[in-house]
């Protein structure tokens, strides 16, 4: 019941890409906001940030605490290609070649809760004072970080030293949890043994600490919105504490009742179908004794005398009762029935169930507000610093198709510098990391016609334009005449 109602609800929360809206602080850089909406869009697009929610999401329903951390990512990779040969060849005009992609942008990822050691008097990232982030790292992600000196080697301390002094801490860290899930722990293979990373923020430096021995990076905060590059979820507030209620937690004791109960019944069941026997003590070997479909026990005397199965009670009705009372007070607490998890109700009626969906959708709906104010709104800001700090030349760069251009899956937008400087208010569009109800936007199409396809107060073009949009029909604009 704790995976159903988790994956009941993320799904619920997290379909979709989140639609931003941008206001500018200030009217001069009202032209900016198109661009920079732009940017959020194919960023968020290239980085399958939806998924990167729905793994913070699931953190959160799951512990109580989801975690994002948010940076700027530049990485170049060398590429196999094919290009015209400059000079003849037995293979043809195309000869094998190389060629550097490089890939540069905001990042986002989610980390394990219990690798984020924030604060102890927080009680939200805005009022976190530092945090850290641990990671664990092998010998060769180690040594690239020092040979592209991105990691400094205190003096007197070489790179074997270092490596040499790692430690597997992770058994001794997760070994609660690798047990549980039966994981096997990583052990030293050809890259080596793990180091433990630990990463401190305080907004104004970040230092950088491997094996909680040498400090590898001390350098000021790399972000000019010089804040915290986490957010925190919490689907349930616990006031003035940093983490929150998972949705496992609050169906923990009933969960724990319901397979109590469950169990008492099989046993009961077991005892029943296969009860005890007693027998004449000297009279019966029981070593001879077999039982099954048409065995024969040849016995000396009365079978009743020699042979008295114990009377055995089955559990009472009320128990089946309890049962369903335990169930019925899950799904309080949760808010996910049959029907919402798409099990189906018989005792329901159509109106009934689209009353209780209506319900659950209203507690999905505070969760999803939670998760668009806490990460998708303070990770946007971030992007947009990033953006104006990191963007210093025009690029042109393909987009969602713009007015006029509605018959294209694209449009080419020229971003620069000059283009998206300004300070702004950021806000998600309310709902639209939710999934789509297909029948029910062709319903809204097919009323919006009927209401309004003859009324000369309306603009028919926009209506057909919109009834066309709702009915799932792409590119709805170059579908008018």
């Amino acid at each position: 019941m704790a995976f159903a109602i988790v994956e009941t609800t993320l799904p619920r929360m997290l379909s979709q890409n989140p639609g931003m809206v941008i206001r500018p602080r200030n009217r001069d850089h009202e032209d900016a906001v198109e661009p920079l909406k732009v940017l959020l869009e194919v960023h968020q697009a290239r980085n399958g940030y939806p998924l990167v929610l729905q793994d913070v999401g699931k953190d959160g329903l799951t512990y109580g605490l989801g975690v994002a951390k948010d940076w700027w990512e530049k990485r170049e990779d060398k590429r196999t290609i094919l290009e015209p040969a400059t000079v003849p060849t037995d293979k043809g005009k195309w000869v094998e070649g190389s060629t550097t992609v490089v890939t540069e942008g905001p990042r986002s990822e989610c980390i394990d809760p219990f690798d984020f050691l924030p604060d102890p008097i927080a009680d939200a990232v805005e009022n976190m004072r530092y945090a850290f982030h641990r990671a664990w790292r092998d010998d060769r992600y180690v040594r690239g970080k020092i040979d592209r000196k991105e990691w400094k080697l205190p003096r007197g301390v070489s790179i074997d030293d270092l490596l040499s002094e790692g430690t597997d801490k992770r058994d001794q860290v997760w070994q609660g949890r690798l047990g549980v899930s039966a994981t096997p722990s990583p052990k030293s293979d050809k890259y080596g043994r793990l180091h433990e990373v630990l990463e401190f923020h305080d907004g104004a430096r970040v230092v950088t600490i491997v094996d909680r021995a040498c400090p590898v990076q001390d350098d000021r905060n790399p972000f000019w919105h010089g804040e915290l590059p986490f957010s925190v979820y919490r689907p349930t507030r616990i006031t003035h504490e940093l983490v929150g209620i998972g949705e496992i937690e609050a169906i923990e004791d009933l969960q724990d009742e319901l397979n109590e109960l469950r169990t008492s019944r099989r046993d009961n069941a077991r005892l029943v179908l296969q009860r005890p026997l007693a027998y004449w003590d000297g009279m019966v070997d029981p070593t001879v004794l077999e039982f099954g479909p048409g065995k024969m026990l040849p016995m000396e005397g009365d079978p009743r005398e020699l042979l008295f199965p114990i009377p055995l009670q089955e559990i009472p009705g009320s128990a089946y009762q309890e049962s369903a009372e335990l169930k019925q007070d899950v799904q309080y607490v949760s808010g996910i029935d049959d029907a919402t998890a798409g099990a189906g109700s018989e005792q329901q009626t159509a109106t009934g169930t689209q009353l209780v969906q209506a319900a659950a959708n209203v507690r999905i709906q505070n969760k999803v507000l939670r998760l668009e104010h806490e990460v998708i709104r303070r990770e946007a800001r971030h992007w947009i610093g990033m953006f104006q700090q990191h963007i210093t030349k025009p690029m042109d760069l393909a987009g969602p198709p713009a007015p006029g251009e509605e018959d294209r899956d694209f449009s080419w937008y020229s971003v620069g510098p000059e283009e998206i400087q300004g300070e702004f208010d950021i806000e998600v569009a309310g709902g639209s990391t939710q999934p789509e109800n297909p029948v029910q936007k062709r319903n809204d199409a097919q009323q919006m016609m009927m209401m309004f396809g003859q009324n000369p107060q309306v603009d028919q073009r926009k209506l057909v334009e919109h009834a066309l949009k709702l009915s799932d029909v792409p590119n709805p604009a170059a579908w008018l005449a």
